[in-house]
């Protein structure tokens, strides 16, 4: 089976599919929801840090369009009055070329001196300065942001990280100036030292598992690819690792284990995944054959990525979010896309829509945080991760139901292939020759066996083919034909081939079945006379040779043209005797070496015709008409 073919399923049967993927969503959804917990911070006004305290409703936000100020001009009285408070405690702003100022009163907290953590849940932030004013009035000013080389943050972490001592006895301001390409976004957080460890490991634990899990798929569907050479497992692999160099990044995982790639290089990244991502689909969908307008379609989509980057350097945020709208769009479709071949009946489509409405929901979700049209938390930061990973379990499952579904249509398709052949090499041939089936048969297989040859043809078939039609000739044949073989078959012989109007059978076992055979022959044969007569056509006669002898079994001609034969004497002179019969006036003839073969000659009424000259033989050969007991009586 070639891979464009469709590997259909019953719809009918696969009518619980999209229960099942609802329930698939609602799971999925608790499941975020039951993680999201375990990583989110909660706000806290309670006596101690344990949990973290998000303070972006203790902060009021200064926007500088100048980009000129400076922490001596914000921090004056002037300016007090320009800082709008952020009382829904909103941390994301899209994309804007401005400067944010942050003015946040962390909240003291009771009998809590240690040192404190200011963390910006935010890893692509290309600038976030601190700024806390010292007891002599000077300002404490630290550099942070993903701009600056991993080596020299202050705490080295994949998010901006500052440290701090708390006022005494009151609330602690701070001052946060930032600014990036990327989109504006910052969540606080402010943990004492314990506390942000602690929960730093559980969160390296979770993306721990999940880089692993993606790497473990690179690596699998590579060596498969490698076993089986089937380029959608190596699409796969490029599109799981770009997805993997991706999250790296979003997680500010990327500039601390390959800071050699460039900051700003999402944009570069993502077009490239989404575009491996379509190589993928539109392989293991076979949308060429399938779908061919939505295939050009797709193509014309992929062929836009190149978009995001070249608008990048124009503007970074407007390639931030032509690219955005890129995704949705393709995530989309693809899921149409997905959402037809089931509905076509293709079966790899049902592990693909599992995994695309996982996938779906979780970039979708990431995509309208970034837009701003939901609201940043755990639960949108992490929706897409949680998809990816749902998402290259399943479609590695859907690429190994795909395979053993290829194979499946293929033993199928060989099981169909070889009862085809059956038709042209009787599978009795084979099993003479040992092999297990057609495609096993070399040239010049060959074996020596002793059987019983009989010949049939038609008398005066030439002059009946002259008042027929073509057409005619070769339905009256197959009509004969359909009567006879199964008489040959149901007693002990097989077809070797028809050659004309004439019918060469192998009798393998021994001649009593020859003869049984051509005697139900010619019983058969009166009953389709009695159908032609009826019909308003003439009978039909025939006459029957057999001999036994000893053959040859083989495979004649060239490497690429073959033909299985019988080659002996023994077929020459079965073919000879069976043409005496118009010269004595018989339907049956057999030979004596036929003869004194029988087991059970008793069985039948042999009327010996002496030795018979016949063409092509310099002996004669003694020849007997085969009848029953009941004919001669």
């Amino acid at each position: 089976m070639q891979h464009n073919d469709v590997i259909p399923i019953n719809i009918a049967k696969d009518r619980h599919f999209f229960p099942c993927c609802f329930v698939f969503l609602l799971s999925f959804l608790v499941l975020l929801s039951a993680v999201s917990p375990a990583l989110a911070v909660k706000p806290q006004n309670c006596s101690r840090l344990k949990d973290g305290l998000e303070i972006n409703r203790h902060c009021s936000l200064l926007i500088d369009h100048s980009r000129a100020l400076k922490i001596e001009d914000v921090s004056s009285n002037d300016m007090s009055g320009r800082f709008d408070p952020i009382t829904d405690g909103k941390s994301g702003f899209g994309f804007t070329d401005a400067v944010f100022w942050l003015r946040c009163d962390i909240p003291a907290v009771k009998n809590d001196r240690q040192e404190q953590y200011l963390e910006i849940q935010y890893a692509l932030m290309d600038r976030a300065d601190f700024y806390l004013r010292k007891s002599d009035g000077s300002w404490q000013e630290k550099k942070g942001g993903y701009l600056l080389p991993f080596g020299e943050r202050e705490i080295r972490h994949r998010h901006i990280v500052h440290a701090f001592d708390p006022s005494a006895g009151g609330d602690t301001r701070i001052y946060l100036r930032l600014e990036t390409k990327d989109r504006m976004e910052f969540p606080l957080v402010v943990w004492t030292r314990t506390a942000f460890y602690n929960k730093d490991h559980l969160e390296q634990l979770v993306l721990g598992l999940y880089y692993g899990l993606l790497f473990v798929m690179i690596f699998y569907n590579l060596l498969i690819f490698i076993s089986i050479r089937d380029r959608s497992y190596l699409y796969y692999v490029v599109y799981i690792a770009l997805t993997a160099l991706t999250m790296l990044q979003q997680n500010g995982l990327l500039i601390e284990y390959a800071p050699v790639i460039p900051a700003h290089s999402i944009l570069v990244i993502s077009p490239l995944c989404f575009v491996s991502a379509g190589q993928f689909i539109l392989s293991f969908l076979n949308t060429r054959e399938q779908f061919p307008v939505l295939h050009r379609f797709f193509r014309v989509l992929q062929c836009l990525f190149i978009l995001p980057p070249l608008l990048a350097l124009y503007h970074y945020g407007t390639g931030v979010k032509v690219n955005a709208f890129l995704v949705i769009i393709s995530i989309m479709f693809i899921f149409i896309i997905g959402f037809l071949s089931l509905k076509k009946g293709y079966r790899p489509a049902r592990y693909f829509m599992l995994a695309w409405t996982a996938v779906l929901i979780g970039v979708l979700i990431y995509m309208f945080k970034v837009l701003v049209l939901l609201p940043n938390n755990t639960f949108t930061t992490y929706a897409m991760q949680f998809g990816s990973a749902l998402e290259v379990i399943l479609l590695s499952l859907g690429l190994g139901d795909r395979f053993n579904a290829i194979k499946e249509e293929a033993l199928e398709t060989q099981t169909r292939m070889a009862g085809s052949f059956s038709r042209f090499v009787p599978h009795e041939f084979l099993e003479m020759l040992a092999r297990e089936s057609i495609v096993d048969v070399q040239l010049g297989d060959q074996v020596l066996r002793d059987m019983t040859v009989l010949f049939s043809d038609i008398r005066s078939f030439t002059s009946m083919s002259e008042k027929l039609t073509p057409k005619e000739t070769i339905d009256f044949l197959n009509e004969f034909f359909g009567r006879i073989a199964p008489v040959i078959r149901a007693h002990g012989g097989f077809v070797d081939k028809y050659i004309g109007d004439a019918v060469m059978a192998l009798f393998p076992d021994k001649p009593d079945d020859a003869l049984d055979a051509a005697l139900a022959m010619t019983a058969e044969l009166d009953v389709f006379n009695r159908h032609r007569l009826g019909s308003g056509s003439g009978p039909v006669g025939i006459g029957i040779g057999i001999h036994s002898g000893a053959l040859v079994l083989g495979t004649i001609g060239e490497k690429d043209r073959l033909e299985t034969t019988v080659i002996a004497d023994a077929v020459n002179t079965a073919s000879r005797i069976e043409g005496l019969n118009k010269e004595l006036g018989t339907r049956i003839l057999a030979s004596r070496d036929s003869v004194v073969r029988l087991t059970g000659p008793d069985r039948y009424s042999l009327r010996d015709m002496g030795p018979v000259k016949i063409r092509g033989k310099e002996e004669p050969v003694h020849c007997f008409e085969v009848g029953c007991h009941d004919d001669r009586k």
